[in-house]
């Protein structure tokens, strides 16, 4: 699976707020699409080195496969930096989730 850069935002807000925004909607919003898709996205959010990562992954019966999209907030010295990577979420679909997560970090919680 080919993961793309999709987005890069700097923000002066702080690293937890943007995971903890990101990680709420997304749970919210990502597991009643009606897409190709039903509550079939598992959200995992890592505390990694200056930051954290969340990830989103196609569920298959029980189990997670590879995360289709990663999304990695760091520390900056004004507030924060987000790069978000998308691949498909199964092969030839492409749910185009980066949109959400761009609109969650400028504060719209929309789904």
């Amino acid at each position: 699976m080919v993961i793309l850069p999709t987005s890069s935002i700097s923000t002066n807000q702080e690293p937890e707020k943007i995971v903890e925004r990101i990680e709420y909607n997304a749970n919210r919003c990502w597991s009643t699409l009606h897409k190709p898709i039903h509550s079939d996205i598992v959200v995992n959010t890592y505390t990694i080195q200056n930051g954290y990562k969340l990830t989103a992954s196609r569920k298959e019966g029980s189990t997670p496969q590879y995360p289709f999209l990663h999304v990695t907030v760091t520390h900056s010295t004004y507030g924060s930096e987000v790069s978000v990577r998308e691949g498909e979420f199964n092969l030839g679909t492409d749910l185009n989730l980066s949109d959400d997560v761009n609109r969650w970090i400028n504060g719209d919680n929309s789904c």
